[in-house]
């Protein structure tokens, strides 16, 4: 049976929101998403199989972009390969194939990102991030620095590519603008 609940987080920021939920979730398994993803059927499925490991403690997936408009020529540059696949950080895209493996937590990104929720709280959640632009100054590294601490804990962190989403990318974020504002914060 499944159920979803509105709750009110009055301090702004994504990742606010995030840990008001962690908070009040009675599950096991956190699952955070971003609001301009779409999952693919059998997303949530694949999670859930992964976890059936008592080892795992966080699954990513495979992040693929759903473009409003044509890219420009000059995104390619910024689509790196890695020892599996490549990535494209700047629009958190992340493609290691279709075989599910063993990852450095790090490539495990918010907008597809579960974890035990036993190893969220020991991990101490996520770092302030995107935060409203008059504080943004005091912005921290989000996921990132929970996934870092995972790392160094030898927390076993896994790649399900059947833990598929696709990424809205609109116009405004394919411009020089937008890539300029991500890299500074």
């Amino acid at each position: 049976e499944s159920r979803i609940f509105y709750i009110y987080e009055a301090i702004p920021g994504l990742l606010s929101g995030r840990h008001r939920g962690a908070l009040q979730s009675k599950g096991k398994i956190l699952v955070f998403v971003d609001d301009d993803i779409e999952a693919d059927n059998g997303w949530l499925k694949a999670i859930k199989e992964t976890f059936d490991d008592p080892e795992v403690q966080l699954v990513g997936g495979r992040n693929l972009p759903r473009y409003e408009d044509e890219p420009p020529e000059w995104i390619q540059w910024f689509w790196k390969k890695r020892f599996c696949g490549h990535t494209c950080s700047p629009l958190s895209l992340l493609d290691f194939g279709d075989k599910v493996r063993e990852i450095d937590a790090n490539y495990i990104w918010g907008l597809n990102f579960s974890i035990r929720k036993t190893a969220f709280f020991e991990l101490s959640g996520f770092h302030p991030e995107n935060i409203p632009k008059h504080l943004q100054h005091l912005q921290g590294d989000g996921e990132t620095g929970l996934t870092i601490k995972a790392k160094e804990r030898g927390y076993k962190s896994v790649y399900q590519p059947k833990a598929l989403i696709y990424h809205r990318i609109p116009a405004n974020r394919m411009t020089y603008e937008y890539f300029e504002d991500r890299f500074f914060h």
